[in-house]
């Protein structure tokens, strides 16, 4: 419901777990992503794919994790690989969306194309 709802909202993310479907869906996509959001391991690993190429260095990372501690995730961001944010799992909808909202200045908590009151699951394309 995530990329639905971010697409729906005019970003376009790249959501995956998978390092493999990362990689083919960044190379099909990627001139059009404005954010990648990875799981555990295979995100990171896919961050640090991005961060080692210069094409892609710059691209907003959101690192979601069931597996991580809040250490492991300091230390991660402490990194030259770190990502922009870090979510522990399950993460609520709205707190994403705001954490969207501050990693690429839009303002999609505000009223620009999500209402706060909403619920993201509920949001139709």
């Amino acid at each position: 419901p995530i990329l639905t709802t971010l697409r729906s909202l005019g970003v376009a993310a790249i959501v995956c777990s998978d390092l493999r479907e990362c990689e083919l869906v960044f190379r099909l996509h990627a001139a059009s992503v404005s954010l990648f959001v990875g799981h555990d391991e295979d995100g990171a690993k896919m961050n640090e794919v991005l961060k080692t190429n210069p094409r892609f260095a710059k691209t907003p990372v959101i690192l979601t994790t069931s597996k991580w501690s809040d250490q492991q995730c300091i230390d991660h961001q402490a990194t030259p690989m770190g990502a922009n944010a870090y979510l522990r799992m399950p993460v609520d909808d709205k707190d994403f969306i705001r954490i969207v909202d501050e990693i690429l200045g839009t303002s999609l908590s505000h009223g620009q194309g999500y209402n706060v009151s909403d619920q993201l699951s509920a949001l139709e394309v």
